[in-house]
């Protein structure tokens, strides 16, 4: 599900500490995406396997890089992290705690080696359109979500739908909102 471009200077972290910041982002990638979908499965096993699944999913890609601010090398690390996610698996309760859950597991790898971790940590959330995502083929977000919790695809396209249709909606809305006639 996620595809994650994990930013981490070289030399900042223990490497217990960067071993668990990469298993711990991962796993709150994996979290976040599958609460949309968890909440319909009534089993806990099936959650459980859900879980397992979506997780043989979640890639993370560490980049070293070396990185400045104005110029200069910072006096603190810097840590950025994109992520890819299939479209219709974001909702504005997944954008607004996946920035303060990530900046909070940095915070807690560096064990409090440097101050001001919020201003330090910047997090990036790309949705790849429906049908833009595959390995191999283009898959699309109900297989995706089938493969995760067989039975659901059905389910996340139509939400996805259902999104398209409101945006579509507001922004004819707006459009109409704005046009005056002219004389």
């Amino acid at each position: 599900m996620p595809m994650i471009d994990a930013y981490i200077p070289e030399n900042t972290l223990t490497v217990a500490g960067e071993a668990n910041l990469i298993e711990k982002v991962t796993d709150l990638m994996v979290g976040h995406e599958l609460r949309r979908i968890v909440d319909l499965i009534d089993d806990p096993e099936q959650a459980a396997v859900s879980h397992q699944r979506a997780a043989q999913l979640a890639w993370l890609f560490l980049h070293r890089t070396e990185v400045y601010v104005g110029g200069k090398p910072p006096a603190a690390p810097v840590y950025k992290f994109h992520i890819s996610i299939p479209e219709g698996q974001v909702d504005a309760e997944f954008f607004n705690s996946i920035v303060p859950d990530i900046t909070t597991a940095v915070a807690e790898a560096e064990n409090g080696t440097w101050p001001h971790i919020a201003s330090r940590v910047w997090v990036f959330v790309h949705e790849v359109p429906d049908g833009s995502w595959g390995a191999g083929r283009s898959r699309r977000l109900g297989e995706i979500v089938d493969f995760v919790a067989p039975g659901l695809g059905g389910f996340a396209e139509n939400r996805l739908a259902d999104e398209r249709r409101a945006a579509a909606k507001a922004t004819v809305s707006l459009a109409e909102a704005n046009t005056s006639p002219t004389p």
